[in-house]
């Protein structure tokens, strides 16, 4: 590799910054300090990693398995609220539209989606989010959590079918 350390990471810092916080957002909600402190700590240990030689073949996935690593270490040392917890407390802060109708329906959206992924496990809810949130490919997400490609991509159908099926249900009621 020819190019500076430093180059490569900001190039990956440039083209992920926006994805990595929302995929800590969706486990730390608003507490936005730790999710920057996450997030660069995660980068500082790429950095480390690159500078001690380390061969990464794919940094998206990399600084996104880093980044997952960092946020349950997170939760261990707070001992906090879990996040389906956090967002049964948290989860009507919502700010935007125009009027009370467009508030009203767009925050119930976002609760139902709240409520259909605090259903799923952590890692179903985890790979749901980096392939239809952050649009990660399956081969990505699988150097991720370390799991064949087949397996995971068999896991994300059948996760899709349990959401699809809650969102299309119109007589789905507060579980």
């Amino acid at each position: 590799m020819n190019r500076n350390h430093n180059e490569i990471i900001k190039e990956l810092y440039e083209s992920t910054i926006d994805g990595l916080y929302r995929f800590a957002y969706f486990k730390l909600q608003s507490q936005e300090e730790e999710i920057l402190d996450l997030i660069q700590e995660s980068f500082y240990k790429l950095s480390l990693e690159l500078k001690a030689g380390k061969k990464i073949d794919n940094m998206n996935a990399y600084i996104y398995k880093v980044l997952g690593n960092k946020i349950i270490d997170y939760y261990r040392k707070q001992k906090s609220v879990s996040l389906d917890e956090h967002i049964d407390v948290h989860g009507d802060t919502f700010e935007g539209g125009s009027n009370i109708e467009d508030i009203t329906h767009a925050k119930l959206e976002v609760e139902k989606v709240y409520r259909i992924l605090a259903g799923l496990d952590g890692f179903e809810k985890d790979i749901f989010l980096l392939r239809y949130v952050e649009e990660l490919s399956p081969k990505e997400i699988s150097k991720i959590y370390d799991i064949p490609v087949n397996t995971l991509t068999v896991r994300l159908h059948r996760i899709k079918e349990k959401v699809s099926s809650h969102l299309i249900d119109p007589n789905e009621t507060n579980e």
